[in-house]
């Protein structure tokens, strides 16, 4: 039975979701602050999942205080997210000192303050005491149930992403889908290879959807990047503005390539290496 893997399961995100956040709380550590809202949502996705198997689990209390703690992590992750992006392409380019880091100085105070007001007032430790609404949840539960729920999960994420890709024509919204759906099947299967199926052929599903990820991952950043330049363009010289124009533009096709290349190498191994359960 592999409720002792599920058990393990949700105490690692637990303890690194801890670890990351007693760090972000004092230091708003960029590593920290990434670490520990990848692991939320990998705690999420596997709500979501016992959810599914029991109805009675309903994941929206138990995770309405962590979601409070995630969004206002996020206002500050994005701040540094873009900061970053900046700074990298003001040195890869030679453009000098980036004009706009007053802007993203001040804006990362005041997202700085507005997460720590949230940390100050949450607890870590009612994510460990979740654990035994999902310990009933699943008690009755057949362990081959429980997988075949898993793959169930997987194929109706996958079935998504391809009928978003079967369009043709992706609008930007089509693609924040699909990055979404994408990481929702990736936690899923690592659940699945964890405590049930650990031969290559989920393994090697997950390098795929890691890859497709990764591409729409770097395009939305490039896109929001896009946004915060057109407000930072009275800051900057003529001659900067249009640089970094071009080469945010540059960056969006490319990452565009990356991804359609790598949901193209997604489908030739779902068509050899059918997902089924």
């Amino acid at each position: 039975m592999p409720f002792g893997c599920i058990e393990d399961y949700h105490s690692s995100r637990y303890e690194l979701i801890k670890k990351n956040f007693l760090a972000s709380r004092d230091t708003f550590s960029a590593e920290s602050i990434h670490d520990m809202r990848v692991e939320i949502k990998r705690l999420r996705a596997f709500y979501r999942f016992v959810g599914r198997l029991n109805r009675s689990f309903q994941a929206k209390p138990h995770f309405r205080e962590i979601r409070q703690l995630f969004k206002a992590a996020g206002g500050l992750r994005d701040i540094q997210v873009q900061k970053e992006l900046f700074l990298e392409i003001y040195r890869a380019h030679g453009l000098g000192r980036p004009d706009c880091l007053e802007y993203f100085d001040q804006k990362e105070t005041a997202a700085a303050g507005s997460y720590a007001a949230v940390a100050g007032q949450f607890d870590i430790e009612k994510i460990a005491e979740n654990y035994r609404f999902i310990a009933d949840s699943i008690k009755d539960l057949d362990g081959r149930d429980i997988r075949r729920k898993l793959y169930q999960g997987i194929n109706k994420l996958l079935r998504k992403l391809h009928r978003k890709k079967s369009r043709g024509d992706l609008s930007a919204d089509d693609l924040h889908r699909i990055r979404i759906n994408t990481k929702a099947a990736r936690y899923n299967l690592e659940l699945l290879i964890r405590c049930f199926d650990h031969d290559k052929n989920p393994e090697s599903l997950n390098k795929h959807l890691r890859q497709v990820h990764r591409a729409l991952g770097k395009w939305h950043d490039f896109v929001i990047a896009t946004t915060t330049l057109e407000i930072l363009k009275d800051r900057m010289a003529p001659e900067t503005l249009s640089a970094l124009r071009k080469i945010f533009t540059s960056n969006r096709e490319n990452y565009l390539e990356q991804f359609a290349s790598a949901y193209d190498t997604l489908s030739d191994f779902l068509q050899k290496n059918p997902i089924e359960g």
